[in-house]
């Protein structure tokens, strides 16, 4: 699609949605049910995928929503239709897919957070382990966004993206790192397996 669409949209927010449309109709999503815009964003996000209950539940093959706020209409988050579309179709779009095939990987969910409440109330003495469960749980988020961010760096320089935006994507891909502990010789073992994964199964 042309950059000219993008720029339409930065002026015209009655156009948003209709923009959204097109572009999926580009690039398909196919485990994502709807993107939507919405006005009301009162966090700042640029985008956001919202998961179905089902998937909550920690039940496989649900599709998510992607919401997608005014914020993603400004320049200085993204400065073309490229970047735009790599936030849209590598970072929300991977963890779309992330939630239909495997929302488990995504940490903590409903069935986690019940159980771990039941346990600890009745059973005290039982506490403990529960803990340990959910610092699991935990970890297993952290390597989720790692991943999401992973994915999104490869992406974003296969699209030709170079400036603030890769470099926004390398400082984040840094910062997963540090949260799920991984040295420099990991994170280069890491990257170069996505590569390979990514050269063989596309996106």
């Amino acid at each position: 699609m042309d950059n000219s669409r993008y720029q339409e949209g930065i002026q015209n927010p009655r156009i948003r949605q209709h923009f959204l449309n097109e572009l999926r109709r580009v690039e398909p999503l196919p485990f994502v049910n709807r993107i939507t815009y919405s006005s009301k964003d009162y966090f700042q996000h640029a985008m956001r995928t919202k998961s179905s209950l089902m998937a909550s539940l920690g039940l496989r093959g649900t599709k998510s929503d992607i919401v997608v706020y005014p914020f993603s209409f400004d320049l200085k988050i993204h400065e073309d239709i490229a970047e735009f579309s790599s936030t849209l179709f590598d970072r929300e779009g991977y963890k779309a897919r992330r939630a239909f095939e495997n929302p488990e990987a995504a940490g903590l969910n409903l069935i986690d957070i019940l159980k771990a409440t039941a346990i600890g109330m009745a059973f005290p003495p039982f506490l403990g382990e529960v803990n340990k469960k959910i610092d699991e749980k935990i970890e297993s988020k952290a390597l989720h966004r790692f991943c999401t961010s992973l994915h999104h760096l490869i992406m974003a320089k296969r699209r030709g993206i170079n400036g603030a935006y890769l470099k926004s994507r390398v400082s984040d891909l840094s910062e997963r790192a540090e949260e799920v502990k991984l040295d420099e010789h990991q994170l280069a073992d890491l990257y170069t397996r996505k590569v390979l994964e990514l050269n063989v199964y596309k996106r």
